[in-house]
C-alpha cells in the first residue's frame, strides 16, 4: 500500500490517540493527555459554535426571505460542533455535549450583527489557538474553523444587508 507522508503521521498518532481513549490498554501510561489550555478551548468553542447554530436556525425561522442561507450556514455550524466534539473525545477521552437551550431576544438585524463579530473572534481565536497548540488534530481543526467562519462572515455580511434593505 502507498502512503503519502500525510498518512504515516496519521498512523504513528493513531497509537497516543487510541490509548487516551482506551485507558485500560498498556499504551495508556506513555501516552501524553492534551494540554489543560488544549480542552480548555475545545469545550469553549464547541459551546461556541453550537450556540450559533441554534441562534441560525432561530433566525431561519423569523427571516423567511433568507432563511435558506441561515439554515446552510446553521447546518454548517453544527457539523463543525460536531467534530470538535469528536476531537476533545478522542483527545480526553470524555464527552462534552454543550447546552441544549438557546434564547434569541434581540432583533433579527442586532442578531446577525453580534453573531457576525462573534464570529469574526471566534475566527481569530481559532487560528492564534493553531498556531498555539502541538496536536496536529487540533490545528487542522482550528484551522478548518476559521475558514469556515470567515467565509460565514461574508454570508452573514450579505444576509445583514438583505434583512436591513
Amino acid at each position: 500500500m502507498n502512503m503519502n507522508e500525510q498518512d504515516r503521521l496519521a498512523l504513528s498518532r493513531f497509537d497516543a490517540v487510541w490509548a487516551r481513549v482506551q485507558p485500560e490498554s498498556a499504551a495508556a501510561q506513555t501516552a501524553p493527555c492534551p494540554a489543560p489550555d488544549d480542552a480548555e478551548a475545545l469545550r469553549s468553542l464547541i459551546d461556541q459554535t453550537s450556540a450559533a447554530a441554534k441562534v441560525l436556525c432561530v433566525l431561519a425561522r423569523r427571516e423567511p426571505r433568507c432563511a435558506a442561507r441561515l439554515r446552510a450556514l446553521a447546518c454548517e455550524r453544527s457539523l463543525m460542533a460536531r467534530q470538535l466534539q469528536g476531537a476533545y473525545y478522542l483527545l480526553t477521552a470524555e464527552r462534552h455535549t454543550p447546552g441544549a437551550s438557546c434564547t434569541v431576544r434581540h432583533e433579527s438585524a442586532a442578531c446577525l450583527r453580534c453573531l457576525w463579530q462573534t464570529s469574526r473572534n471566534q475566527a481569530a481565536h481559532a487560528r492564534r489557538f493553531a498556531d498555539e497548540t502541538d496536536e496536529p488534530l487540533l490545528q487542522t481543526l482550528y484551522a478548518e474553523l476559521a475558514e469556515l467562519l470567515d467565509a460565514q462572515c461574508e454570508a452573514l455580511w450579505e444576509i445583514l444587508c438583505a434583512v436591513l434593505g
